[in-house]
């Protein structure tokens, strides 16, 4: 079984030859390909939420 440092320097030669991203820009462009559109759409639809106060109430359509 290969230790953790050996498969650290086993992905980033990897990476390097995929395109040179870090594996967390990796992640979320994976993230983003699977989900990109859908996952949009909740994320803004968490931030309307957040942009009303209690005290306005919702929007109309929220």
């Amino acid at each position: 079984m290969a230790s953790d440092k050996k498969r650290r320097k086993q992905h980033a030669v990897a990476r390097k030859l995929d395109g040179g991203k870090p594996a967390a820009a990796a992640d979320g462009d994976r993230r983003h390909k699977h989900f990109g559109p859908m996952a949009r759409q909740v994320q803004q639809r968490k931030r309307a939420v957040r942009e009303w106060t209690l005290d306005d109430g919702p929007p109309p359509g929220a």
